[in-house]
């Protein structure tokens, strides 16, 4: 095979391709379409979308007291076209924030075992709410295992924080897409550091958030790739085999 040759059958390839254009993996964002907070003792507003974390600092007539408050993040991916390769929360903390006086909170993403989730958009109250909180803090379901953890540091204020999600969320996320007639799927946050032991002491993080501190409906979403590169096709093939031939036509002189 001489020189010309050579170059004829590249020149033939680098036209074939130039009609396949692949799908590259993008970027899909997600936002909320619920979130807000439950207390332990089964109090939660549903007009109320603030996601404060944490332990707080209440008071009534006679005495001060502690009270944790646990968030919840809720998207709707009824509408994602395929299964995702990796996902991300990122969650907006305010410049108020972070309130404890230690320089870092644990924070952990755990599944939400209620279905459907519709089950925290309204009011709870009693029982009900109780165990709403407790599921927010808990893994039991399958795969038994928290989402995400993340070290929020005493500077991170007036930014959004980026939590990538493990191979337990991502699993969840795809059977959604997948499976889920609602396509509903969210999950509960604490602080796993809470070690309040001065009177007064809050250990909180997102104080101030759904207010006018946050930007908005930005302030907590779920970032997706995807969808995944998928495999060629048979127009892909039968557009690479045109090419070839317009090429082949174009060069049949000269080769």
């Amino acid at each position: 095979m001489n020189t010309r040759q050579r170059f004829c059958i590249a020149a033939m390839l680098a036209g074939a391709m130039t009609f396949v254009v692949p799908t590259l993996a993008g970027t899909i964002i997600v936002p909320t379409i619920e979130r807000g907070q439950i207390r332990d003792n089964g109090g939660h507003d549903g007009t109320n979308n603030n996601y404060v974390t944490g332990a707080i600092e209440l008071s009534d007539f006679m005495s001060s007291f502690t009270v944790e408050r646990r968030s919840f993040f809720i998207f709707d991916l009824s509408a994602i076209p395929q299964e995702a390769a990796s996902a991300i929360f990122r969650v907006y903390n305010p410049l108020t924030g972070y309130d404890s006086p230690d320089p870092f909170e644990t924070l952990e993403l755990n599944p939400i075992e209620k279905t459907p989730l519709t089950l925290l958009f309204s009011s709870l109250s009693g029982s009900s709410g109780t165990s709403a909180f407790a599921d927010l803090g808990s893994h039991t379901v399958a795969p038994f295992a928290s989402y995400a953890t993340k070290d929020i540091q005493s500077t991170d204020i007036d930014t959004f924080i980026d939590i990538p999600l493990n191979a337990e969320a991502l699993f969840t996320i795809n059977q959604t897409i997948n499976f889920s007639p609602s396509g509903y799927f969210g999950f509960g946050g604490k602080l796993t550091t809470i070690g309040v032991s001065i009177p007064g002491d809050e250990e909180r993080v997102f104080a101030s958030s759904g207010s006018f501190l946050s930007p908005g409906d930005g302030d907590s979403v779920l970032i997706l790739s995807g969808p995944k590169i998928p495999e060629p096709t048979a127009s892909c093939l039968m557009l690479m085999g045109l090419g070839a031939v317009l090429m082949w036509k174009r060069l049949g002189r000269w080769c």
